[in-house]
């Protein structure tokens, strides 16, 4: 105890090794521990990822571009999507928390962060040819907690981290299939395509999810 508690380092590998209990042996010395707790709870990658969405966003605003609206609707996205999943990870029992915000990094680290085949397809057909509008790009996603009112009573469902990924999974594909149907050579064609993405969505978590999570839903009191 007296090796552990004023022996600095000396301490550290002490009880690493030489547990109390045989089973919480550490040959790392307590640095594979450290590392997996310090990358679970670190904040350095999503700060910057919301730095990168505030820069898009006033880009945007002063430009009009397509080349900056687009750059927008990927970082707000991405914005988007932590939010969603902090949401998520944090309605989770304490004890699964960390593996929630593991399955979050996981997944912002092989995120796709290339222009889709829309959003270049956008770009090269109305570029330089007008300012664009918020009303063609999608700068927010649908949240982790569900809501569904039956027979006037509301029903409120938190997604799980892997439910939520799914959801949002299906939501991008809606996106780029809503902009291939319609087209992306004019600011009409895309707004289009914008709404009928929207009202599918719509659709599934009324038709879809909500057949899968309402009964696990519980009433909202107001």
């Amino acid at each position: 105890h007296l090796i552990s508690s004023y022996t600095g380092i000396l301490g550290q590998a002490n009880k690493a090794l030489f547990p109390m209990s045989e089973s919480r042996r550490d040959t790392s010395f307590g640095l594979r521990n450290k590392f997996i707790s310090d990358s679970n709870y670190s904040t350095d990658v999503l700060n910057r990822l919301y730095e990168n969405q505030e820069k898009a966003e006033k880009a945007f605003n002063y430009s009009g571009s397509v080349s900056d609206a687009i750059e927008y609707e990927k970082n707000s996205v991405i914005t988007s999507y932590i939010s969603g999943m902090n949401k998520a990870v944090k309605a989770l029992p304490e004890e699964e928390q960390r593996n929630g915000r593991a399955y979050l990094l996981k997944n912002l680290n092989s995120w796709n962060y290339e222009n889709t085949t829309s959003q270049s397809n956008m770009l090269n057909s109305i570029d330089g040819s007008t300012t664009v509008s918020k009303n063609v790009i999608f700068d927010e996603l649908p949240s982790s907690s569900l809501e569904w009112t039956v027979d006037k009573q509301k029903y409120v469902y938190q997604m799980t981290p892997q439910e939520y990924h799914k959801y949002i999974s299906e939501y991008l594909a809606a996106i780029e299939n809503a902009r291939k149907q319609y087209g992306s050579d004019s600011i009409e064609s895309c707004e289009m395509a914008k709404e009928a993405a929207k009202e599918y969505m719509s659709k599934y978590k009324k038709n879809v999810l909500k057949k899968q999570y309402l009964g696990k839903a519980t009433a909202k009191t107001e």
